[in-house]
């Protein structure tokens, strides 16, 4: 994957920024940096995700999950997009009339 196209959907980020909360397209973009371009395996990379995450939730003093929770819930996120990415060229019947 080509590092200045970025992710389907996404774009590309390899740090979690900003002054609020990490969105999910954000901890998303960055798992799947982790993942794909510094290939590394799905559960590190979700680790490494959330450990960012936790670090940015504690200097801003937000009370969190648990870490198991979290990591099922970036490899659900991640299991979506994989879905989304998979039916990008798939047309409705409408379109495919137009």
């Amino acid at each position: 994957m080509s590092k200045n196209r970025g992710f389907y959907l996404l774009g590309s980020e390899d740090t979690i920024w900003g002054t609020n909360r990490p969105s999910s397209g954000q901890v998303l973009c960055v798992f799947l940096h982790k993942h794909l371009n510094l290939k590394k395996e799905r559960a590190d990379s979700a680790r490494v995700v959330v450990e960012e995450v936790l670090v940015f939730r504690d200097k801003a003093r937000i009370h969190t999950q648990r870490q198991d929770k979290i990591l099922a819930k970036v490899q659900a996120l991640h299991d979506r997009w994989k879905g989304l990415k998979k039916n990008q060229g798939l047309k409705a019947q409408t379109q495919r009339t137009n």
